[in-house]
Parts: structure tokens; sequence; C-alpha cells
């Protein structure tokens, strides 16, 4: 039986309560546990990609947040399989509408940008990265004149990863975005127009399987 969360609970960066939390663990989710400290275990997390970590995703959670389980549901396929209609990414990722920003957060009580991406590719069956600098390097690119609704659009700053992700919810001349903002004066989900600060960083698009 395989190792999995037992509850919603961090995964921090360090052994450590105050540590940066990375990402989060689902209930159910399964994890593959590589070494223990004290009250840590330190694993990684198969059903979040990450460049990190060629085994899943890697960081410590408190060892009483596992146990013994039955994975929940969720399960991803392969990287790039399935497929989801482009429409029906955005009217889930619209069920995220006004969850407050959480960095490293998966889950309605808090998300951020690439989190809301991989949280709702995971419920169409998708396998996809974690972080948002992976997503922008895995899935498939798409020109910006030709973006469709349900791609994602790829923010960075000069020489840099990206670091910012969103829903194309309508694509030019409108270009709206839903996504999760980290900063400006509404950090929480929302559907808005790109905003002058937001096209100044707007680098690319690329198009989740469908």
């Amino acid at each position: 039986m395989p190792t999995v969360a037992r509850t919603l609970c961090p995964v921090r960066r360090t052994p450590d309560a105050e540590g940066e939390q990375v990402t989060q663990l689902l209930p159910g989710e399964p994890v593959e546990v590589l070494e223990s400290l004290d009250d840590w275990a330190r694993v990684v997390a198969p059903w979040q990609p990450s460049s990190l970590d060629p085994a899943g995703y890697p960081g410590w959670v408190l060892a009483a947040h596992l146990g013994d389980g039955h994975e929940g549901d969720g399960h991803p396929g392969p990287v790039g399989a399935g497929g989801a209609a482009g429409a029906a990414l955005v009217a889930a990722a619209a069920t995220y509408l006004d969850t407050p920003y959480l960095w490293g957060g998966l889950s309605a009580d808090g998300i951020d940008c690439s989190g809301l991406v991989h949280r709702v590719a995971r419920a169409a069956g998708l396998r996809v990265p974690r972080d948002a600098s992976d997503q922008g390097d895995v899935l498939e690119p798409v020109d910006l004149d030709a973006v469709q609704v349900g791609d994602l659009y790829l923010f960075a700053r000069p020489e840099r990863r990206v670091h910012h992700v969103g829903f194309v919810a309508a694509p030019a001349p409108a270009r709206r975005i839903l996504h999760a903002p980290d900063s400006g004066p509404v950090r929480r989900v929302v559907e808005e127009d790109l905003s002058p600060e937001r096209l100044a960083t707007l680098v690319g698009a690329v198009r989740l399987p469908r």
C-alpha cells in the first residue's frame, strides 16, 4: 500500500515549520519517502513533475501527515497525455475565482498561479509540471497571435525565467486572463484584462494537451 498524504499538508523547502512552503500535497496524494529527520520526512511527489527532481516535486513534510493508504482521485496520466477543451479548462479554473493567493498553495483555501494551472490540469487527467517555469518549458508553445481560450500566457522579466502564468480567458484583441496574481491591489484568483504592466512582461504562450 503506498504512502499518501492523510490531509492537505504543506511541503517545505527545509525541515522547519517556518520553512518556505514550496507546494502542498492533496489528501490521498502518493509520495516517495527518501529520508527521515526527527518529525520530518523528505519526500518527492510524483504527481507533481518538476525539473528539481525527475522523480517528482521534492521537499519536507511532517511525518505525521503521511500514512499508508489508497491513492486519492485525480491520478494524472503521462506528461502530455489526455486532453481537455480550452473552454472547459477555463470553466474549471473559474471555480477558483476569489480564492486567496498563497505561495505554494494548491487548494481552494489558497493557491498560486502555477498551482491553479496544475490543479485544473490534474483534474482533467493531465500530468503538468508544478512550477510556472517548468510549465513554460514542457508544454506546446503557441504564437501569441494564435492563442485560444484555455491556452496559458507566460510572463518573465528580461533575461529571467518565467515567473507567472495564467489562463487565456479571451484572446486578442480583448486579451483577458484568469489567474492568481501575487502582486497588485487584488491578491486572489481573478479574471481581468491584461494590464499594461502585465503586457510589458508577456513573453509567450503554451497550450495544454487538447
